[in-house]
């Protein structure tokens, strides 16, 4: 089956609001990757440690590993046995796309099971860490219970001139609907990090020469577009908690400003401009207790420069204030953020498709 979007199709509206905040951005300036031109005119410098400094295995960083669960058995899923295989993928994507590394499930099916099975009993509430759950074959188990997937369609007649020529049309308009809930866990501990919703919307127009619609004809590749929008638009829930730590180990100034030299890069799937966040770790004594207390506490807010390789990368700090609070051995993590027309006007720019209920 052919799908054809028109030449805007249902999604005018949308196109129209992003044309106004492609205007607003143009008129605000962009935010262009950090470039450092005068790289060499930096020189080295040193830096006071931190509280705890991390072995040297820390420093060769390990991709988190992530199991995707097959959605749970539900009606809907098993009148649509490929929507469940649909969802997996798309997460996973999501999840590769942090760095992180997918166990497949047949491999860790017995975890699985037990999480649910912590589940079922009512022993994992909000932030609550359980023992009793191996966490050998994987860091984090997601699960998820896909809740609605609708399909309407309408006839929309043909565009015709003042000279009776058609310029367009006739189509079956097909509008998808998405809807699933998601549930994070941190295994070892089995902690429960977090629930969020996955929610996508799509709306194609199809040439027909028949008045009669039937939502049966929709190609799976167009479910799948679906299903993919409602993983992209809750990336930022899927992937902060996979986020890649890195520590700075070095440090060059030009007498104004510093450079910092941490240990993550391109495989970590960083880029220029990343947004990151850098902690440092602080020991204490607690004054009641006697015992020693480890806490990580964040000190200031960093970009990726174009100083970037497989395994490291130059850093600059936003606030020239906060450089001097940066620790040989403090820790970095990236942050994974929705762009502007997402956070201003709910719309995913890839495609010009509403992001509907993501958060």
């Amino acid at each position: 089956m052919k799908t054809y979007f028109g030449p805007w199709g249902s999604n005018s509206r949308h196109v129209v609001l992003v044309l106004c905040a492609l205007a607003l951005v143009f008129a605000s300036g962009c935010a262009s990757p950090l470039k450092v031109d005068d790289f060499h005119a930096y020189r080295d410098v040193d830096l006071p440690e931190s509280d705890v400094v991390p072995p040297a295995s820390a420093l060769r960083g390990t991709a988190k590993r992530v199991v995707v669960a097959e959605p749970e058995a539900s009606s809907l899923v098993g009148n649509n046995p490929v929507l469940a295989e649909m969802l997996v993928n798309a997460v996973e994507m999501q999840v590769e796309s942090a760095g992180a590394r997918v166990i497949r499930r047949a491999e860790v099916g017995s975890l699985l099971d037990e999480v649910r099975r912590f589940e079922e009993e009512g022993q994992l509430h909000g932030s609550a860490g359980l023992d009793g759950i191996s966490s050998h074959a994987a860091d984090f188990a997601l699960l998820s219970r896909v809740e609605s997937f609708d399909v309407s369609s309408r006839f929309i007649p043909a565009n015709v001139d003042d000279k009776g020529r058609v310029i367009g049309g006739p189509w079956c308009q097909y509008t998808l609907g998405f809807s699933a809930n998601a549930r994070y866990y941190e295994l070892g501990t089995v902690r429960a990090l977090a629930t969020f919703p996955l929610r996508g919307q799509r709306t194609i127009n199809v040439p027909t020469g028949d008045r009669q619609c039937s939502g049966s004809n929709v190609s799976a590749s167009v479910i799948q577009q679906v299903v993919d929008a409602a993983a992209h638009g809750a990336r930022t829930d899927i992937k902060n908690p996979l986020a890649p730590r890195g520590y700075v180990v070095g440090a060059r100034s030009n007498g104004e400003r510093k450079l910092f030299r941490v240990s993550l890069g391109r495989e970590a799937h960083l880029q220029a401009g990343t947004k990151l966040y850098l902690y440092t770790v602080r020991k204490s004594v607690n004054q009641l207790t006697g015992a020693s207390e480890i806490e990580n506490v964040r000190i200031a807010e960093a970009r990726l420069t174009d100083q970037i390789g497989a395994g490291f990368a130059w850093v600059v700090v936003e606030d020239v204030e906060d450089e001097k609070l940066v620790r040989l051995g403090d820790f970095i993590q990236p942050s994974y953020e929705k762009g502007f027309m997402e956070r201003q006007l709910g719309l995913d720019p890839s495609g010009l498709v509403p992001s509907v209920g993501t958060r």
